[in-house]
């Protein structure tokens, strides 16, 4: 998941009475960690499990999400979960019979909202099984607005893993990760604009230059800025590590940055989390990989970067710069901008941390500080965090072997203890 800004969209919620789960975890409770809801609790899983795209919240403090799995038919969920710990499962992809899924199945990504409905994407199930874009009603009811591969050779995308952003005219737009012209097998992934009318337009193509240097594989949302959509490419680019990539309204690609060009991949590589933009134009975000190499990650464990209005980038974090990766690593999401001050970002990463689970971390002035680590007893982040009247909010996707199968967590007791 991307960074998540301070203007996380609102929708109206419901109530249901499953009960609170609440649990402080040793020496970190003095952070205020506390467990909001604990997936897996109903008879196989109805009430979903292993969420991955993180939650958006409401003004009365309601919390929204997906998850992959789970469900009263095993394909996911759009849950809420009440201020008070009570979780209501809103839809449960694929009812039909014998699971033909033509309403979607398998939902990773974040939801967003618009006049009271919510609005996602799945990455598999639809009419050709590769993925829709969907709504959901404030009561309940789903609507497929489209189908993905309902073009030959799925030239109009397929298998989204990222979520959709809205415009002012509600037109929706996202990426895929497959489909397209590309060389990459079943396509190489687009950037997609859909109508109100349900009307699909491809925006852009990957890999329609030599060897992918546009980029290849988008998987997370798009920044919209001044007409003009951001985002980052997992693979593609000069090194073949990834881009950061600039789509004007009209369709023109142009790559802000290929990463992988310094040595070792100092600079960072295969960014699997979108950037969000600060007033003055600068893009922030993380990679996956790149960085400090060592023998806890080879490939590199992951940056935090900034990428200037004039295209210059900045390392403001290399993970695992302290032993044994005490500080994160492998950061597979993103975290939340703080628009307050411009230069505190908020994020998870997927591993490292005092117990290997991943963490909940701060960046500010240059200064890393781990505000969680998560354990065995949690399962990993595989999202960013929210913030909310002071307190950071997120999900893990568990760990089955702990009859683990996600979470949606809390963390913080004032203000201060986050800032």
């Amino acid at each position: 998941m991307p960074f998540v800004n301070f203007s996380t969209p609102f929708v109206p919620g419901t109530l249901a009475a499953v009960a609170l789960v609440a649990s402080f975890h040793g020496a970190q409770a003095s952070r205020g960690f506390s467990v909001v809801y604990a997936f897996c609790q109903q008879a196989a899983c109805a009430d979903g499990s292993t969420p991955q795209g993180g939650i958006m919240a409401d003004q009365a403090g309601n919390l929204y999400g997906t998850t992959d799995d789970g469900g009263v038919y095993g394909q996911g969920t759009v849950f809420e979960v009440a201020p008070d710990g009570a979780e209501t499962v809103l839809y449960s992809f694929c009812p039909e019979e014998p699971h033909l899924c033509k309403d979607g199945a398998f939902p990773k990504a974040p939801l967003i909202e618009s006049n009271g409905n919510l609005f996602g994407t799945t990455t598999s199930g639809g009419a050709k099984n590769e993925g829709t874009v969907f709504e959901i009603s404030s009561g309940g009811t789903e609507t497929v607005l489209y189908s993905f591969c309902s073009q030959q050779t799925c030239t109009d995308g397929a298998q989204p893993a990222a979520g959709v952003v809205m415009d002012k005219a509600g037109n929706l737009y996202g990426a895929t990760d497959r489909g397209g012209n590309g060389n990459c097998p079943k396509g190489c992934g687009i950037v997609f604009e859909l109508a109100p009318d349900g009307t699909e337009t491809v925006l852009y193509s990957f890999c329609s230059e030599a060897n992918c240097a546009d980029g290849s594989r988008p998987r997370t949302p798009l920044e919209l800025s001044a007409g003009n959509f951001y985002g980052t490419t997992e693979s593609g680019g000069a090194a073949n590590k990834g881009t950061v990539f600039e789509i004007s309204s009209g369709g023109k690609e142009t790559v802000l940055y290929s990463f992988c060009s310094e040595q070792s991949c100092t600079d960072g590589a295969r960014p699997e989390a979108g950037v969000v933009m600060d007033k003055a134009g600068n893009l922030y975000g993380t990679t996956n990989a790149g960085g400090n190499a060592n023998t806890y990650c080879r490939a590199g464990c992951g940056t935090v970067f900034e990428l200037a209005a004039n295209g210059g980038e900045t390392v403001l974090h290399s993970f695992c710069a302290q032993g044994s990766c005490s500080d994160g690593a492998e950061p597979e999401s993103g975290g939340l901008f703080d628009v307050g001050d411009g230069k505190t970002l908020y994020g998870t990463t997927e591993a490292g941390g005092a117990n290997g689970f991943g963490t909940v971390f701060k960046l500010s002035g240059g200064t890393e500080t781990v505000l969680y680590s998560f354990g065995d007893e949690d399962g990993a982040p595989s999202a960013g965090v929210i913030m909310m009247k002071g307190y950071l909010y997120g999900t893990t996707f568990g760990a089955f072997y702990q009859d683990d199968f996600g979470e949606v967590f809390k963390l913080g007791t004032k203000v201060s203890q986050i800032r």
